[in-house]
Order: structure tokens, then sequence, then C-alpha cells
């Protein structure tokens, strides 16, 4: 793909983002995942604890979320086709700490929920 069609895809990308953005601020729609299953997954709290990041409520967000910091880390990754740093170690790290947080956090939930322990 060329560089300026690759561009215009990752405007269109964040135009849709915030949009996306724009439609939660305003309608707070609830969690779809915990409306179905019953239980949280590793995002829910997500939409909360970014509302009050934007309010400057960061101690709060943490308390909803504590995982809400890696949507930016993500999205910096993605923007730059998640090779952001010249050091294959470094981009692998930061991408494997996320998803060791993530998995932590829904195990967590689920011994929480269903009582494993």
């Amino acid at each position: 793909m060329n560089k300026p069609r690759n561009l215009k895809i990752k405007l269109v990308g964040l135009a849709a983002l915030t949009g996306l953005i724009a439609f939660i601020l305003i309608f707070k729609p609830p969690c779809p995942i915990y409306s179905v299953l019953g239980f949280p997954c590793p995002t829910c709290g997500m939409t909360r604890a970014w509302i009050c990041v934007f309010y400057k409520d960061v101690k709060n967000a943490f308390l909803l979320n504590p995982s809400f910091w890696t949507v930016p880390v993500v999205l910096f990754f993605a923007f730059f086709d998640f090779k952001p740093f010249k050091n294959k170690f470094v981009n692998g790290f930061i991408l494997y700490l996320i998803l060791f947080y993530v998995m932590v956090f829904y195990g967590v939930c689920l011994l929480y929920f269903f009582n494993i322990i």
C-alpha cells in the first residue's frame, strides 16, 4: 500500500474514533458484553474511565479500570504499523506488557465473578 493512501486510511480511522468518543460521551451506552454474559471483560469500565479522564479525574479512572491507559498506547502502535521504535525488543516488550496486563485483569475478573477461589 502506498504512503498517501495509508495515511488517508489512518486519518479516516482517527475521524471514526473521534466520532465514537463523541457518541459515548453524549449517549453513555451500557456495556454490551456485561449485559449479555453477566460478567465483565477486561474493558468493562473503560468507557467510564475515559469519561473520568476527559473530566480530569484520573484517580477515579484508575479505580474504574486500571487498564484504560492501554488504549492510547495501542492506537499509537497501530498508527505506526505496530513498529514505532527501531528496536524490535522495545516494540515487542510494550505489546506483551499490555497483553499480560489484560490477561491478569481478565483472570482476576474470572476468579472474582465465578468464585473459583
